[in-house]
């Protein structure tokens, strides 16, 4: 499985220039954030994160590590974490065509990030 944050075209990222709004909320993504979903289509992803925000579980964690991974047959599976290994969401994804990779972000103060941005 390929690790989309490990690629070096991904590893440029390090701060942000410029914030990215995300849907209707007051979520924003970073440079590397929104690189990342121009590139590979994960603007679904984002919707996912930011989302879930509204969830007592997700919403009392201040920092979130989520994670996508897909498989081969084109279902995937997104978990978040509290940084400390505590699950506070899971959801499976029917289809994706994002086809056996993984990709990490994390989210703090209602910034999307990717974890070499943070």
């Amino acid at each position: 499985m390929e690790n989309v944050n490990e690629l070096e075209d991904a590893r440029q990222f390090y701060g942000t220039e410029k914030y990215y709004k995300i849907g209707i909320t007051d979520i924003v993504a970073t440079d590397g954030v929104k690189y990342m979903c121009d590139k590979y289509g994960l603007y679904w992803f984002t919707d996912i994160i930011s989302s879930t925000q509204l969830l007592n579980d997700v919403k009392n964690e201040s920092f979130q590590v989520w994670q996508l991974k897909s498989n081969y047959d084109g279902t995937a599976l997104v978990t978040a974490t509290n940084g400390n290994y505590k699950t506070i969401y899971i959801q499976n994804i029917d289809y994706t065509d994002f086809n056996e990779k993984e990709v990490t972000f994390w989210f703090s103060n209602n910034v999307i990030l990717l974890p070499s941005e943070y």
